[in-house]
């Protein structure tokens, strides 16, 4: 039996269950879509390397990158049988990642929807992992973590977030680091499965041109073939005791890049927040960023007419229960002046206030970004899927947008970006 939640705004609706294994099932009806997309993520991810086992009094540590690392192995099969030519026999396009808070699997396809939807379900319930086989992952996942050492960008934004937390391991690269992998075995891979992918502790999102009450069917039947025993029970998250202090206000490294890079960003450490709280904590600091920073303020303007910034200004702001920061972010010769306008810029806003003109139109093209959303089934099974492991759903996403006021954003402003807990990371060229 499903829970129907309907966005009446565009005729839309979400199908919600809860199987009897404890699996979270959502299915998104997108009538007259030739492409369908299904993800099976489970509420695990890089960060969560302290827990306590389904049943377990201690906690247990695991190497930094496992839940990456883990990603890999599961398209390992014990019949030798490839995952990904099972997938091609019907023409879909699997594949999988890792961030910090959720692992997903995950297909799109145009045809034989439900012969994809055996596959996917199928190995990601079959783990099969060898001391032999691990050791060989060693070397590939090596030669993955070389490359995004070299990458400038991802370099950048590790060196801020290992500025400002001392605990937290968001600060960690999400596939580890050698020594960490190195310590990587399969009976570590093995308890990270056995608690980490428990149905509890999963959702299975489907979207597309789909009868709901068929895609349940299917589901439950493919379900059904789960041979694994699998402890039951909640397995509990440890949490870190990140103080609101930096480390450090300032990072710098060279690399061979043409141009300087900056970061200046901010620890935000109004954390502890969830669900629909959360979520409006986020949507009002990311709409002040957009009315302070945004291609149509006056700081963008000025700044790009003084050759200070050009296209590749961006500034954002991320947020989870137990950690959130925001950034401004250039490439720019002038790297010095662009930290001293944004001080200054930021300082100006919160004593004289935001452009309360720009709001509703920085508001109402948040609304069209959603909007817009459900117009891409995978773009939507996953804001559904991280959603969900957030204890809400998209359509509370609107709800709080639409309800948001120009005083919760002024609020929202004004409690971050305090100097104290900023911090600047720049990556100069080569001399």
């Amino acid at each position: 039996m499903f829970d129907i939640k309907k966005f009446d705004l565009i005729k839309e609706e979400i199908y919600e269950t809860v199987l009897t294994n404890g699996l979270r099932m959502i299915v998104i009806p997108k009538k007259g879509f030739s492409k369908q997309f299904a993800m099976y993520a489970t509420n695990y991810g890089s960060n969560d390397i302290k827990f306590y086992p389904v049943g377990a009094n201690a906690p247990v540590e695991v190497p930094l990158g496992i839940a990456h690392f883990l990603e890999h192995k599961m398209f390992d099969n014990e019949d030798g049988v490839n995952v990904f030519e099972q997938f091609a026999k019907y023409g879909a396009q699997p594949n999988a990642f890792t961030n910090y808070d959720m692992t997903a699997y995950y297909f799109t396809s145009t045809d034989d929807f439900y012969e994809n939807l055996e596959i996917l379900i199928n190995y990601v319930n079959s783990p099969y992992f060898t001391k032999e086989s691990v050791e060989k992952e060693k070397g590939i996942i090596g030669q993955e973590i070389t490359m995004y050492d070299d990458e400038p960008d991802w370099a950048i934004l590790t060196g801020f977030l290992k500025s400002i937390y001392f605990e937290h391991p968001v600060k960690n690269d999400i596939a580890g680091d050698i020594p960490s992998i190195s310590k990587i075995t399969h009976e570590m891979l093995y308890e990270c499965y056995n608690n980490f992918y428990n149905p509890a502790n999963m959702v299975l999102v489907l979207c597309g041109d789909l009868d709901p009450d068929e895609a349940l069917k299917y589901a439950e039947q493919f379900l059904a073939l789960d041979k694994r025993n699998l402890p039951t029970g909640e397995v509990i998250k440890c949490a870190y005791n990140e103080p609101d202090a930096i480390v450090q206000s300032r990072y710098e490294q060279a690399m061979d890049i043409s141009r300087p890079k900056i970061l200046y960003g901010f620890k935000d450490v109004n954390v502890g927040l969830k669900g629909r709280e959360l979520l409006k904590r986020k949507l009002a600091v990311q709409i002040a960023l957009e009315i302070f920073a945004g291609r149509s303020s006056r700081l963008f303007s000025e700044l790009y007419d003084a050759q200070i910034i050009d296209d590749t200004f961006d500034c954002g702001y991320e947020s989870k229960t137990d950690y959130a920061y925001g950034y401004f972010l250039a490439e720019t010769d002038k790297y010095e002046q662009f930290e001293q306008e944004i001080k200054k810029r930021v300082e100006s806003a919160k004593k004289y206030g935001l452009n309360k003109d720009a709001f509703e139109r920085v508001k109402k093209s948040f609304i069209g970004s959603l909007l817009r959303i459900f117009n891409r089934p995978e773009n939507l099974a996953i804001a559904s899927t991280s959603h969900a492991f957030a204890g809400i759903n998209i359509f509370d996403y609107y709800d709080v947008l639409n309800n948001i006021s120009f005083d919760d954003i002024e609020k929202a402003f004004n409690s971050i970006l305090d100097e104290k807990y900023c911090a600047v990371s720049i990556i100069k060229p080569v001399k």
